[in-house]
């Protein structure tokens, strides 16, 4: 795995990032980071970037928490309806075979006219 150093710049200074990530990630997420930053440091009237950097993280952190309980929820039901999928084949594969007419199950049946 090939380790890029990419750039990004949060609430104007500039941050050396070593990722694995394609430089475009790191870019789109630098931004993100820095978008959140903002909007917290605007809605708060807060200079302090500690504060800001630590509000933006929490957000961030309850995003990532609300998106996996969400996942976690969808691969649930998603198991269930697996499930239930493989008891249905199951069953249909536990019936015996009935023939549709006489000439079911024959190797060579005579044809009719």
């Amino acid at each position: 795995m090939k380790n890029n150093l990419c750039k990004i710049t949060i609430m104007g200074h500039e941050y050396a990032v070593r990722s694995s990530s394609p430089s475009e990630e790191v870019q789109l997420i630098g931004k993100m980071v820095d978008d959140r930053m903002r909007e917290i440091s605007s809605s708060t009237h807060t200079i302090d970037s500690l504060r800001n950097a630590i509000l933006a993280a929490i957000t961030l952190a309850d995003d990532l928490w609300q998106t996996k309980k969400k996942l976690d929820v969808e691969r649930q039901e998603f198991f269930n309806k697996e499930q239930k999928l493989l008891q249905i084949i199951e069953q249909a594969l536990e019936q015996p075979v009935t023939p549709h007419s006489e000439n079911c199950g024959k190797s060579n049946p005579e044809p009719t006219l």
